[in-house]
C-alpha cells in the first residue's frame, strides 16, 4: 500500500486531520535528517519520481532522460524530500509546537537503546528523569522518540476511535456497505400503504365534490334572489322616472295602467268562486 492510500485511510477510518499527517511528516523527517536519507511519497497510476530518486542516492548515471528531483513538502500524497537537503530550520516551520532538537537527540539516544527496556516509554522516562532531579540516579537522563511518539499515535487512535466510531470495530464500521430489500418484498409491503393511501385521496375527494357541488346550488340559489330582487327594484325605478304610460285611442288619452288594472278587477268580479255552491233552484 502506496503512502497515498495509507492517507486516505486514515482520513476515512481514523479521523486525521492536516496537522496529524505533518506531525508524522515532522517525525519522520527529524530521524531521516541525521543519517542524510530521502523520503518519497507515492501515489498509484501516478508518475512518481523515485528511479531517478534512487540512481540520485546510489551515484548511478542513467542513460534514460534524467529529470531533475524537485523537493516537495505541501503536497501531502506527493512528498519528495531529496537527500541532504533537508534542515531543522524547514522541519520546524512546517507546523508549531514541535521540538525538533528534542525529537532529534531522542532518535539518538533510540538508536543506542534497548527497544525492550521498560524505561523506553514515556512513563519509564519520567521515572528517570525524578529519579535524576531527586539524585537517586546518576546515570543519563535518556531522552526518546519513539516513545512520545507512540504514545501520540496510541492516543490520537483511541480517541478517534472513541469520538467518530463509538468504540466499535475499524474494520467493520469501514466498510461503505448497505444490504438493499429484495424489490418484490419492497413492494409487498408497500402495496397496503399504497392502497390505504388511494382510499383516503378517493375520500377525500368525494368530500371536495360535494362540498363543491353544495356552495354552487347555494350560490345559484342566491344569485337567482338577488336577481329577481333586482329586476322589481328595477322595474319600480323605471316607472317612477317614466310616469303612468299613455297612449292615444280615437283622440281620447287613456291610461295604460289604469286601463290593465280595470281589466284586471272586472275579471276578478265576473269570475265565480269555485268553493261556492249554486243556489238552488
Amino acid at each position: 500500500m502506496s503512502a497515498a492510500e495509507k492517507i486516505e485511510l486514515l482520513e476515512k477510518s481514523q479521523g486525521w486531520k492536516e496537522g496529524d499527517f505533518d506531525q508524522v511528516l515532522q517525525y519522520i523527517r527529524t530521524a531521516l535528517l541525521r543519517h542524510g536519507s530521502s523520503l518519497i511519497y507515492t501515489t498509484p497510476n501516478v508518475p512518481s519520481p523515485l528511479p531517478s530518486l534512487i540512481h540520485s542516492s546510489l551515484g548511478i548515471t542513467s542513460l534514460l532522460k534524467r529529470q531533475p528531483l524537485k523537493h516537495n513538502v505541501i503536497d501531502r500524497d506527493k512528498i519528495l524530500v531529496p537527500p541532504n537537503w533537508d534542515s531543522w530550520g524547514k522541519i520546524r516551520v512546517l507546523r508549531d509546537g514541535f521540538d525538533v532538537e528534542a525529537t532529534s537527540l531522542g532518535w539518538s539516544h533510540d538508536l543506542q537503546s534497548n527497544f525492550t527496556s521498560p524505561s523506553m516509554t514515556t512513563d519509564g522516562l519520567a521515572v528517570l528523569a525524578k529519579a535524576k532531579t531527586e539524585g537517586s540516579y546518576d546515570g543519563e537522563a535518556w531522552t526518546s522518540a519513539v516513545a512520545p511518539y507512540e504514545d501520540w499515535i496510541r492516543d490520537l487512535s483511541s480517541t478517534a476511535d472513541a469520538l467518530a466510531l463509538g468504540g466499535q470495530d475499524v474494520a467493520a464500521t469501514s466498510s461503505v456497505e448497505v444490504k438493499s430489500q429484495d424489490t418484490q418484498d419492497f413492494l409487498g409491503a408497500s402495496l397496503s400503504t399504497l392502497e390505504a393511501f388511494k382510499i383516503k385521496a378517493e375520500q377525500k375527494s368525494a368530500s371536495s365534490d360535494a362540498a363543491r357541488a353544495s356552495t354552487t346550488a347555494s350560490s345559484n340559489a342566491r344569485a337567482s334572489t338577488v336577481r329577481r330582487a333586482d329586476d322589481g327594484a328595477t322595474d319600480g325605478k323605471v316607472s317612477e322616472h317614466i310616469g303612468p304610460v299613455q297612449f292615444n285611442m280615437g283622440g281620447i288619452q287613456v291610461d295604460a295602467d289604469d286601463m290593465v288594472q280595470r281589466l284586471k278587477d272586472r275579471q276578478a268580479y265576473g269570475t265565480p268562486d269555485p268553493t261556492t255552491s249554486p243556489p238552488d233552484s
